[in-house]
């Protein structure tokens, strides 16, 4: 997929905007226009299969390239509260009796 469907075309012309470097991806090794990862410094390009783009700040992004995304989210854990989960099917069911 290129990146042009990946992105909305503000963010896309952020990129263009903020990156004034143009070389090597580390990710893909194309060469190409960069910007740094906001988690390590690495340079990347806007490719989805190389990076993150998030809307930031001041109309700003947020990048992180795929290595960073890989280790930040073996990081993540689901925490569920059982307690919520039970109040909420008896919402849910009370609804259901009401409806009927």
């Amino acid at each position: 997929m290129s990146f042009q469907k990946a992105y909305p075309k503000s963010m896309l012309q952020t990129f263009r905007e903020r990156s004034e470097t143009i070389g090597n991806c580390n990710e893909c090794c194309r060469k190409t226009r960069l910007l740094a990862c906001n988690h390590c410094n690495n340079a990347i390009c806007c490719q989805e299969s190389c990076s993150i783009l998030f809307p930031h700040i001041a109309d700003s992004l947020f990048v992180i390239c795929n290595t960073c995304r890989t280790t930040i989210e073996e990081k993540i854990v689901t925490v569920i509260d059982y307690s919520k989960l039970i109040l909420l099917k008896k919402k849910i069911n009370k609804k259901r009796k009401l409806m009927i």
